[in-house]
């Protein structure tokens, strides 16, 4: 399955594509930097193609942010959300939606290759 990763530190980015990757999937990373904007970043995620994006929420452009902007935006129909936090207290803004999942990082392996598969 192609997976887009959503995150802003290039390590967490590398490891948790060959992790995907080793498990089957299709990572496709997206290194969200301080000249990013909502727009610019949507652009490059949707660019990836991904039916399942894995989000931070703590980047320079909050996920948050993004989250809000791909669930308007036509390219980002029919896909599911995966958000990420290293903190539960972000997920309050989250929405409440069959299409977004929260996990926690550090990632627990089980839990976000159950959510990628959506079960």
């Amino acid at each position: 399955m192609i997976v887009t990763l959503v995150e802003d530190d290039a390590t967490v980015l590398t490891l948790l594509a060959e992790l995907l990757k080793s498990h089957g999937h299709d990572p496709r990373p997206v290194l969200i930097t301080h000249e990013d904007t909502v727009a610019t970043a949507l652009d490059r995620v949707a660019s990836e193609g991904g039916k399942v994006i894995v989000l931070d929420l703590g980047m320079p452009v909050p996920g948050v942010d993004l989250l809000e902007g791909a669930r308007l935006d036509a390219r980002f129909a029919g896909i599911r959300y995966i958000v990420a936090t290293a903190g539960f207290e972000g997920t309050k803004q989250l929405p409440r939606a069959p299409d977004i999942c929260a996990v926690a990082k550090p990632y627990d392996v089980p839990e976000l290759l159950s959510a990628i598969a959506g079960s």
